[in-house]
């Protein structure tokens, strides 16, 4: 029986892969639509320099959305911080301060300090430049003899104010999303053996505090099982330690696959696993596990054009609602022990043992 070796999920834009890449593929929504309608305002207004400029800032932005689609962040960061930087002082030389459009500078510097494709310093600095500029800004007066009236760059004011709010929100929101899923990541990495995917030491201490907090939701019932992969080190020495992962991977996959969904599996360490039956005695357990025990010693992984198998010892025990969880896991530890000393692959249990025969 073959297995493939677990793989950590790809990394998208949904899952946190790159903070930078996920916001300004969202900025690069709103920003495309957003010039190519100043084209036409700035046409109809007959301000044909902001019209022509807008045709090549659209063309940017067009542009670095298709290079985040590549993965060229930082190419795609440098393109849009360029193109806001020009857009702000053109739109202020020639309609001036009162038309708003320096507003979005201010998103702008948010952005750039939480760029996570430069250096701290850098994204500092480039925060500073862009504040910089929007002070030198600040009282620019329009162009000589533009007739653009006193309402319509009111109006300008007010609908740039209002889209430098919305890409403020995006900014927050997707930061905040990518954070979050990064948070979430972590904690599941820091729960999940990266080579057999299952849950770690850490992350069934965890699961077990649940059970114990709550003894009476499976009838009071809890069993608890140590499975220990008979001879590891002798199969290591002899197969290599690539084979010994995998033999690590397929064992956990048997011992998932004939479990409930309502019983935990952990790998406990080294070439031990933790399982955990609610709702289940010792003994109920133990003809669990020697029907685990059976499918591991019948099963044969295929490495390297080899056939190799192995098998597995369980000691098992109850938990009793009250006592230390180390309690159960030590009884389970020892009876583990006793399978160990009685000749390996057996399942051992209080009262009785299920031998193989």
């Amino acid at each position: 029986m073959t297995t493939k070796p677990s793989t950590d999920t790809d990394l998208s834009l949904e899952s946190g892969g790159s903070h930078t890449r996920l916001v300004l593929s969202r900025l690069c929504l709103l920003g495309i639509p957003v010039h190519a309608v100043l084209i036409l305002v700035f046409g109809l207004l007959g301000i044909q320099v902001l019209a022509v400029f807008n045709i090549a800032s659209t063309a940017a932005w067009i542009l670095a959305w298709a290079l985040l689609r590549r993965g060229d962040v930082k190419l795609a960061s440098a393109i849009l911080l360029v193109e806001i930087l020009l857009h702000a002082i053109a739109t202020a030389q020639v309609l001036g301060w009162e038309a708003g459009f320096q507003y979005y500078l201010i998103p702008t510097i948010t952005l750039v300090i939480f760029l996570d494709v430069i250096s701290d310093t850098f994204s500092v600095l480039l925060g500073v430049l862009v504040a910089v500029v929007f002070v030198v800004l600040m009282g620019t007066e329009r162009s000589a003899g533009l007739g653009t009236g006193a309402e319509t760059l009111t109006a300008m004011k007010h609908v740039n104010m209002g889209m430098t709010l919305v890409a403020l929100i995006i900014i927050s929101y997707y930061y905040r999303k990518s954070t979050v899923v990064s948070a979430h990541r972590l904690g599941e990495m820091a729960r999940t053996d990266p080579l057999t995917g299952l849950l770690n030491r850490r992350g069934a201490y965890e699961m077990l505090e649940e059970y114990a907090r709550l003894p009476g939701v499976h009838g009071g019932n809890l069993a608890i099982a140590l499975a220990d992969v008979d001879q590891f080190k002798a199969l290591n020495d002899r197969c290599g330690h690539a084979c010994g992962d995998r033999v690590l991977q397929e064992t956990g996959r048997l011992l998932r696959k004939g479990l409930r969904n309502t019983d935990l599996i952990a790998r406990w360490g080294g070439e031990e696993f933790l399982l955990v039956l609610p709702g289940s005695t010792a003994r109920e357990a133990a003809a669990i596990c020697e029907k685990l025990r059976i499918a591991i010693e019948n099963s044969t992984i295929v490495h390297e054009g080899s056939d190799v198998s192995c098998t597995v010892t369980f000691g098992v025990a109850d938990y009793q609602p009250g006592d230390e969880i180390e309690a159960a896991i030590s009884s389970a530890d020892k009876c583990l022990y006793e399978g160990k000393e009685a000749g390996r692959n057996r399942v051992v249990v209080r009262p009785a043992s299920v031998d193989t025969e």
